[in-house]
């Protein structure tokens, strides 16, 4: 939020096309903000809210960027929707693919939204699981290209982590493939640099995947430490705190031939 307020105190002295586009980006910065404060804080309703001030200023301004996050808060929003409100979840999915694909035709270099395209498409195999063969291809083709286009992006290593990690091991997924691209996201995320579009997310939730993959083979104590990892950048993480750390301790503190 702080950057937002800064790029609106500096927009004062720059002339008028320029002072609207600086006013632009920093609406478009304080509603990415938002965004990540809703997912921090596990609140749909403040997702949502979020992603409806991401698609006025899509609207209003146009550009890949504001596409980009209207799809990644869709993303987000997914799985905690469809508890309530399946049709709404399956809709935002839909919505959600829309905007990932305005957002690569506009910029055909931005990968990373490839790989968020390539995550919705994950999720709609809640509603249509039989779509899986015919998806997983041009999943798999997305998140190639993704890589092609930016090979040192942490969070299209990220997100095609979480898809390896979901998808069954007899078709190539499993825990043991995702977790190079985890170890390549987290060792990426320490030495990036800013991103020049703006988008700044993914360093809790790196660790926060690279935890829940080494929880799945079994490494509990290393798991402990990525979650210990994510609470000391984002104390206020809720799943984190309320249920994926204490779940690791609860394994840890049972007899070894119980674990």
């Amino acid at each position: 939020m702080r950057s937002a307020a800064l790029l609106l105190a500096a927009s004062i002295a720059l002339p008028p096309l320029a002072r609207a586009r600086a006013a632009d980006t920093a609406a478009l910065t304080a509603a990415a903000h938002a965004l990540q404060d809703g997912v921090t804080h596990a609140n749909v309703d403040a997702i949502l809210a979020a992603r409806a001030t991401l698609a006025g200023i899509g609207v209003d301004h146009p550009s890949a960027v504001a596409d980009y996050w209207i799809a990644l808060a869709s993303w987000c929003a997914e799985p905690l929707l469809l508890a309530r409100d399946r049709d709404g979840a399956r809709r935002l999915l839909k919505e959600g693919i829309d905007a990932s694909d305005r957002a690569f035709a506009a910029d055909p270099k931005f990968g990373e939204a490839l790989a968020v395209k390539a995550g919705l498409q994950g999720l709609s195999l809640t509603f249509v699981p039989s779509a899986a063969p015919s998806l997983a291809p041009e999943m798999d083709e997305s998140f190639s290209r993704a890589r092609s286009l930016e090979p040192k992006n942490p969070r299209v290593l990220l997100l095609q982590g979480i898809y390896l990690l979901h998808k069954p091991e007899r078709f190539g997924g499993g825990a043991a493939r995702a977790k190079p691209l985890f170890e390549r996201a987290a060792a990426l995320e320490a030495a990036q640099a800013p991103d020049p579009r703006g988008i700044d997310w993914g360093a809790d939730d790196v660790l926060l995947w690279y935890g829940r993959c080494l929880a799945a083979l079994g490494d509990w104590a290393g798991a402990r430490e990525r979650y210990r990892a994510v609470l000391a950048l984002e104390p206020d993480h809720a799943w984190v705190r309320d249920e994926l750390l204490p779940e690791a301790e609860r394994h840890l503190a049972a007899p070894a031939d119980s674990r």
